[in-house]
Protein backbone atom coordinates (compact mmCIF):
# COMPACT_ATOMS: atom_id res chain seq x y z
CA UNK A 1 0.00 0.00 0.00
CA UNK A 2 1.14 3.52 -0.69
CA UNK A 3 -0.21 5.60 2.22
CA UNK A 4 0.79 8.93 0.69
CA UNK A 5 0.02 9.18 -3.06
CA UNK A 6 2.52 12.04 -3.38
CA UNK A 7 5.39 9.93 -2.03
CA UNK A 8 5.75 6.79 -4.14
CA UNK A 9 8.91 5.76 -2.26
CA UNK A 10 6.95 4.92 0.90
CA UNK A 11 5.18 1.59 0.55
CA UNK A 12 4.03 -0.96 3.09
CA UNK A 13 1.85 -4.07 3.20
CA UNK A 14 -1.90 -3.65 3.56
CA UNK A 15 -2.87 -3.77 7.23
CA UNK A 16 -6.23 -4.82 8.64
CA UNK A 17 -6.66 -1.37 10.18
CA UNK A 18 -6.45 0.25 6.72
CA UNK A 19 -10.05 -0.81 6.08
CA UNK A 20 -12.30 1.16 8.37
CA UNK A 21 -15.69 0.34 6.88
CA UNK A 22 -17.19 -3.06 7.70
CA UNK A 23 -19.11 -3.25 4.37
CA UNK A 24 -15.81 -2.79 2.51
CA UNK A 25 -14.24 -5.72 4.36
CA UNK A 26 -17.26 -7.92 3.58
CA UNK A 27 -17.21 -6.88 -0.06
CA UNK A 28 -13.49 -7.67 -0.37
CA UNK A 29 -14.00 -11.08 1.22
CA UNK A 30 -16.90 -11.83 -1.14
CA UNK A 31 -14.83 -10.82 -4.17
CA UNK A 32 -11.86 -12.93 -3.05
CA UNK A 33 -14.17 -15.93 -2.65
CA UNK A 34 -15.72 -15.26 -6.06
CA UNK A 35 -12.27 -15.36 -7.65
CA UNK A 36 -11.90 -18.91 -6.40
CA UNK A 37 -15.32 -20.32 -7.30
CA UNK A 38 -16.88 -18.28 -10.13
CA UNK A 39 -15.31 -20.47 -12.79
CA UNK A 40 -17.83 -23.18 -11.80
CA UNK A 41 -20.59 -21.03 -13.31
CA UNK A 42 -18.99 -21.21 -16.74
CA UNK A 43 -18.13 -24.89 -16.51
CA UNK A 44 -21.65 -26.02 -15.51
CA UNK A 45 -23.08 -26.00 -19.06
CA UNK A 46 -19.98 -27.84 -20.29
CA UNK A 47 -20.51 -30.61 -17.74
CA UNK A 48 -24.19 -30.86 -18.73
CA UNK A 49 -23.23 -31.26 -22.38
CA UNK A 50 -20.52 -33.78 -21.56
CA UNK A 51 -22.93 -35.77 -19.40
CA UNK A 52 -25.52 -35.82 -22.20
CA UNK A 53 -22.92 -36.98 -24.72
CA UNK A 54 -21.68 -39.74 -22.43
CA UNK A 55 -25.24 -40.99 -21.83
CA UNK A 56 -25.85 -41.05 -25.59
CA UNK A 57 -22.68 -43.08 -26.13
CA UNK A 58 -23.63 -45.51 -23.35
CA UNK A 59 -27.06 -46.17 -24.88
CA UNK A 60 -25.75 -46.61 -28.44
CA UNK A 61 -25.00 -50.17 -29.55
CA UNK A 62 -21.33 -51.10 -29.78
CA UNK A 63 -19.84 -50.74 -33.27
CA UNK A 64 -19.30 -54.50 -33.67
CA UNK A 65 -22.86 -55.48 -32.64
CA UNK A 66 -24.92 -57.31 -35.32
CA UNK A 67 -27.81 -55.35 -36.74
Amino acid sequence: MQPDPRNAAVRRPLDESDLEEIPTVGWLQKEAFALHVDFFKGVGPLFSLLSALLQTEASAPPPDAPM
